[in-house]
């Protein structure tokens, strides 16, 4: 298997040792009608459970926003009961939806030949992939690079983050998945949950690694790369960036 990079020959990485990153926002907003995505990153949870009895870990869980920002509407909430390890429930409805923050991304198709891809994205004139096996240690360097660019960016004088933070201080934290191609809302009930849940968990925790069956058809996978200052997560302000990659990367390109 290969991961294939389809793109404008300006940006093969091949001719020019330069990559494109991209943001979130930037396929939320882009003009480009055959990539845009409004929603991307974006999961609504409808609860509508009765008369259960939930372990709390499991309740607690449910509730939990995962780092995202949270929007929702809590219709009715009546306990039972409370207790140590579970709650009894007499009537839960709500619904919430989550709006994963921005991060910088790099998308591309998990292929079994390389070739396939002309299918897939009539708006490029060329391409590029690695090896599947090589898959973490390009991430690795890619994160890398990512950063020694932003690092320029601020060294002429170029704000890369919103809020406070020091460039030379910084993690990062990378994150990679094929997509999961499902309908972005969800509808918790009595006669799903036990079967349900974890599955619902993972969607909860990963919204930014789910896309609509539409979508099917590119075989995304993706390399999130998200930058901490003193434990808190930061927002790029750029749309995307075009990065000058190393050795290490080039290596691994054909």
């Amino acid at each position: 298997m290969y991961y294939v990079k389809s793109c404008s020959k300006e940006f093969n990485p091949k001719k020019t040792n330069n990559l494109k990153i991209g943001t979130i926002e930037e396929y939320r907003n882009t003009p480009i009608k055959e990539i845009k995505d409004v929603y991307e990153g974006t999961f609504t949870l409808n609860i509508n459970l009765k008369d259960i009895t939930i372990e709390i870990e499991k309740f607690n869980a449910i509730n939990n926003v995962y780092g995202n920002f949270a929007f929702g509407n809590t219709k009715r909430l009546a306990l039972k009961n409370f207790k140590i390890d579970s709650v009894d429930l007499k009537e839960y409805e709500a619904q919430i939806t989550l709006r994963s923050q921005n991060s910088f991304i790099f998308c591309w198709s998990l292929l079994e030949k390389t070739s396939d891809c002309a299918e897939i994205f009539e708006g490029y004139d060329d391409y590029w992939h690695i090896n599947e096996k090589n898959l973490h240690r390009f991430s690795e360097n890619l994160a890398h690079c990512l950063y020694s660019q932003l690092y320029v960016r601020e060294s002429l004088g170029t704000k890369v983050f919103e809020g406070d933070y020091d460039i030379e201080n910084l993690q990062v934290n990378i994150f990679f998945q094929d997509i999961i191609y499902r309908e972005r809302d969800f509808t918790l009930e009595n006669n799903n949950f036990h079967i349900e849940l974890e599955a619902l968990l993972d969607c909860m925790r990963g919204i930014h690694f789910i896309k609509p069956l539409s979508f099917s058809k590119e075989k995304e996978s993706r390399i999130i790369m998200d930058f901490y200052y003193n434990k808190k997560r930061l927002q790029p302000r750029l749309k995307n960036i075009i990065i000058a990659i190393n050795d290490h990367l080039i290596d691994m390109i054909c």
